[in-house]
């Protein structure tokens, strides 16, 4: 019929309208809002990434509006970021909202120890903010005491914020993100230590009950295990 036409037409714009709009809202990720409820915030479904083959990018060269054109959203699988083997060095942005409630001090933790390298960027009103850290780098060199990254982290009242990452590494380039506040981490870090302690103490013992028995029956196997 001759309406089928400009029904047509309509539908074919309509879709093409709705990919657009649905298109553009995948460019950009949410900024985090923290209003301070649960143990911590995870932050992979937060992160824009932007993969620098060369390795030769500056902060200063990534926030230029050319360049930062290019974040695009963090692909997550199960709640943290995954870029797997890759000699491509990657950075990561996060914006923070507006907060309502008063300034704060947090604690940003990236915890897969075996990162090669990690810079921390944290841009404020007095400037910015540069912790560079890595398991390549000495241990004195990390901003808290701690088997993961950790990096202090302030967010002002009224204000909102943002952070850089630039991770490198070897091996895999593994990020699960978690913002904490103080307390919560200290306390989730002493109850994680001491299952720590009782699995080693455990392998403590069953090696040191194998070596008596080596020594007493000389038997070799009980060597080996």
């Amino acid at each position: 019929m001759a309406w089928e036409c400009p029904l047509r037409r309509m539908v074919l714009r309509w879709l093409a309208l709705w990919s657009l709009i649905l298109s553009g809202c995948g460019l950009a990720a949410a900024a985090v809002v923290v209003d301070g409820a649960g143990d911590f915030i995870p932050l992979a479904g937060y992160a824009q990434v932007l993969e620098d083959p060369g390795g030769q990018l500056t902060l200063a060269e990534v926030r230029r509006p050319d360049v930062a054109a290019s974040f695009r959203p963090a692909r997550q699988e199960n709640g943290q970021i995954n870029f797997g083997y890759s000699a491509s060095a990657y950075w990561l942005r996060l914006d923070f909202a507006r907060q309502a409630v008063g300034d704060k001090a947090w604690l940003l933790e990236v915890a897969f120890p075996s990162l090669d390298s990690v810079d921390f960027y944290g841009i404020e009103a007095g400037g910015v903010v540069h912790h560079s850290t890595g398991d390549l780098l000495p241990f004195a060199r990390r901003p808290f005491v701690h088997r993961n990254f950790v990096f202090p982290l302030q967010l002002a009242a009224g204000q909102e914020s943002a952070i850089y990452l630039r991770v490198v590494s070897q091996g895999s380039l593994t990020l699960p993100l978690r913002l904490w506040q103080p307390e919560r981490f200290r306390q989730h870090s002493l109850d994680v230590y001491a299952l720590l302690s009782l699995y080693y103490g455990m392998l403590l013992a069953l090696g040191l009950y194998n070596l008596l028995l080596y020594t007493s029956l000389r038997d070799r196997i009980y060597l080996y295990y």
